[in-house]
């Protein structure tokens, strides 16, 4: 069993909930990315002499890295982290990750500066899902499948809890009308959900990636990669009635990603051409795949961002951050942010995060 242990909260007697809150009044949210270990390192071969220059090397390596990176707008924030997507909790952009060790860690900005980071505690097979309740007041309720395969929850203020059951993909939480639900793919490749007042509950299907849910405040819409390798939908109304699996076909090879604008969702996902395709979703009507090109070597990210756009981030095949902005024009086509990633991107209303070939945390404005 999983012994989950929290280890407190911030520096100076503040907890992580009451800067979360002071934040708020300042201001008014996967899979691994699997990285490839190097050989053995010739300095187990070669002696003290190669470990040097190795040593030398790599430290060499690393501030190239930082700095051409630095030069592009990405700043560094913390590490080394496991190369997992960052979880961004907008609109303060708390950031959820996993330590080498598989704990979990938030990093809470204040004034435009990132705090330490607070240790959550925990061990973790997924990346730790937040998500936002505002009712009755605002709190984050958080969830990973843990060691033992279950599902784990706990808020800014309470510590860890199991919710039971036995999970094969990361899990995704959303708030809609003011109930969390969280949802994981069972050992039997279904999709389960439940909010923290019931059990689970089986929504069917058979899914082989980690879902992906979002609402437009009234409509929750769950979507999910199935055994014939297209997309699949399912839409929970207003009057928590669930309606059947749909299936939008294509051949997807990363899990989906998705924003909502002025009550339309777009849903994003990685081709069999390594190109990024989208999905259109209002009042539960659906439209056909569409192109958006590039050439993706991660899963998207997606968000609607401050000046009333979607965005969608992906890594490219140089290991750069691309971004694509669609507004009342239309697509603007990818742009280069920079730097050198081993993670999907992360991303929030006005920031993009990665974890860079350094292992540390980056972020940048796209803005």
């Amino acid at each position: 069993m999983l012994v989950a242990i929290s280890l407190g909260w911030g520096p100076g007697g503040t907890s992580w909930r009451e800067a979360f809150v002071q934040n708020s009044m300042r201001r008014s949210l996967t899979c691994l990315v699997v990285v490839a270990l190097a050989a053995l390192p010739a300095t187990w071969m070669d002696g003290p002499a190669a470990a040097k220059a190795d040593d030398t090397s790599l430290e060499d390596s690393q501030r190239a890295t930082a700095s051409a990176a630095a030069a592009l707008g990405w700043s560094p924030i913390a590490g080394p982290y496991l190369a997992a997507t960052p979880q961004v909790l907008p609109p303060e952009d708390a950031l959820f990750l996993l330590d080498l060790d598989t704990s979990a860690y938030v990093h809470v900005p204040d004034n435009g500066v990132w705090s330490d980071p607070i240790p959550l505690g925990g061990f973790f097979k997924s990346v730790v899902v937040p998500a936002l309740a505002l009712n009755p007041l605002p709190f984050v309720e958080i969830f990973g499948t843990g060691a033992d395969d279950a599902m784990w929850y706990r808020t800014d203020s309470t510590d860890w809890q199991s919710l039971g059951g036995l999970f094969i993909f990361d899990p995704v939480a959303v708030t809609v009308q003011g109930v969390t639900y969280v949802f994981g793919v069972g050992q039997d490749h279904a999709l389960w959900y439940r909010s923290i007042a019931s059990g689970w509950i089986s929504l069917g299907g058979y899914l082989t990636s980690t879902p992906e849910a979002s609402t437009d405040g009234q409509n929750l819409y769950i979507s999910g990669v199935g055994r014939d390798d297209a997309l699949w939908t399912r839409q929970l109304s207003p009057s928590l009635t669930w309606s059947p699996w749909l299936g939008h076909g294509g051949i997807v090879t990363s899990y989906a990603a998705s924003a909502f604008l002025d009550n339309a969702g777009y849903v994003f996902v990685i081709g069999a051409d390594d190109a990024v395709w989208y999905l259109r979703v209002s009042g539960g009507a659906w439209s056909g795949w569409q192109s958006l090109g590039g050439i993706a070597i991660s899963a998207p990210a997606a968000t609607a961002d401050f000046d009333g756009g979607v965005d969608v981030f992906i890594v490219g095949q140089d290991s750069a951050m691309y971004q694509q902005r669609l507004t009342s024009s239309g697509w603007s086509g990818w742009r280069g942010l920079g730097g050198l990633f081993i993670s999907a991107p992360g991303a929030s209303f006005s920031q993009v995060y990665g974890i860079g070939v350094d292992s540390n945390l980056w972020g940048a404005d796209y803005l």
